[in-house]
């Protein structure tokens, strides 16, 4: 699955530079039925005029990319509520017209599940908008389109299950880790964040040189990271 990184640049409104704490994950259909409703085009959108709303949000997935506008763990204006704002990575799942509405879906299940292993998270964290605001969104999946909510999140969950069966890391699946996993490296999709952590002294690793970035967070290292989030402001 490759993610392209187009992000919104700093000081703009919608990067508001607010902490993120990625406890859910809310799905959304873009609303924009034209031809031209890309994931490209929506993060022309995000980097220009949506400034001026304010709104933004973490990725916009299509049928043939995947477009990360901001790092996971920064807030986004998504929700329609503070509180979901500041809690939960907003995926947008394009609908243009002459689009592969079922394989842009596929993608984001396949999103999803890769965002519930890299926070820790099961699939009863991952939420319609319509949860936060009340809104008819996302309005194709709420419609059947290409398939139920239900059948998004079991896939998801399909996605997952050898993961939770195997305790959570790769290797306990009896596969070798990957060359990158061998080595401890970030995601390119969150390399600029995790070495920003590290050069903020945020995130310490072991001193041998390994931070353990694929492995599930524990809620004592969690609260202790927020901690320090805290006292650095």
């Amino acid at each position: 699955m490759n993610i392209t990184q187009d992000f919104i640049p700093v000081g703009r409104r919608n990067r508001p530079g607010k902490t993120n704490l990625c406890s859910t994950i809310t799905i959304h259909n873009t609303g924009n039925s034209a031809k031209t409703a890309g994931a490209k085009n929506h993060a022309a959108y995000l980097k220009a005029g949506a400034a001026d709303v304010p709104a933004s949000w973490h990725y916009t997935v299509d049928d043939k990319e995947i477009i990360q506008h901001l790092p996971d763990t920064e807030t986004a204006i998504h929700a329609g509520s503070s509180t979901g704002n500041a809690s939960s990575i907003g995926i947008e799942i394009c609908m243009n017209e002459g689009g592969d509405l079922l394989k842009a879906t596929d993608n984001a299940v396949e999103l999803t599940a890769e965002l519930c292993r890299r926070h820790g998270l099961t699939v009863d964290k991952v939420v319609q908008h319509n949860v936060w605001w009340g809104k008819d969104c996302p309005q194709m999946l709420r419609q059947g389109k290409p398939y139920t909510w239900d059948t998004f999140l079991r896939k998801v969950g399909e996605y997952l299950a050898p993961l939770q069966e195997g305790g959570g890391r790769e290797a306990d699946r009896g596969s070798a880790p990957s060359e990158r996993e061998a080595r401890d490296e970030p995601s390119d999709w969150a390399r600029a964040v995790c070495e920003q952590a590290v050069t903020s002294g945020l995130i310490k690793g072991d001193g041998k040189g390994w931070f353990g970035w694929r492995e599930p967070v524990s809620l004592e290292r969690l609260l202790v990271i927020l901690h320090k989030i805290k006292c650095n402001r």
